[in-house]
């Protein structure tokens, strides 16, 4: 995998990362639809949707995993920035797979509030915001191997 290559695979990670916050805000960031169940005023939350779009997201990011992980080896200037992605989208995978199931859970509630317990949803994010830490700081290093190849 060549140069241009690499950055084609940056170029897409970072697409899906831009898609990933945009579901992440759907369903975390605050607003008053939430707060106010008023719905002739504002459109509920559309977990169903969110999951299904975490799911195509997952997918994405899976094929550009096996991509990197079936390329050739790397000349020495980019084999530092091989060994972070491919930890750095594994993680991202896990981050996606549990945004998925939290989706999912959050549609299924709607039907059957007793069907995802509050304790399990607050299991679930703390692991989700450990995962995420990790992410941002293995994005922050990438960050700084990409700049010192390009």
């Amino acid at each position: 995998m060549d140069s241009n290559e690499l950055r084609q695979v940056g170029i897409s990670i970072n697409n899906i990362l831009t898609r990933y916050i945009q579901i992440h805000d759907a369903i975390f960031k605050f607003s008053l639809k939430k707060i106010l169940p008023l719905p002739f005023v504002f459109k509920k939350i559309d977990f169903e949707n969110l999951f299904l779009d975490t799911k195509d997201l997952l997918g994405e990011l899976t094929e550009i995993k096996l991509k990197l992980s079936e390329s050739n080896l790397l000349d020495i200037k980019n084999q530092k920035f091989y060994n972070t992605i491919i930890p750095y989208v594994e993680n991202f995978r896990q981050i996606l797979q549990l945004l998925s199931y939290i989706a999912l859970s959050l549609s299924k509630k709607i039907n059957d509030p007793k069907s995802y317990q509050f304790s399990e949803y607050q299991k679930s994010i703390t692991e989700y915001n450990k995962l995420r830490v990790l992410h941002n700081k293995m994005g922050q290093f990438l960050n700084i191997i990409i700049d010192k190849i390009t």
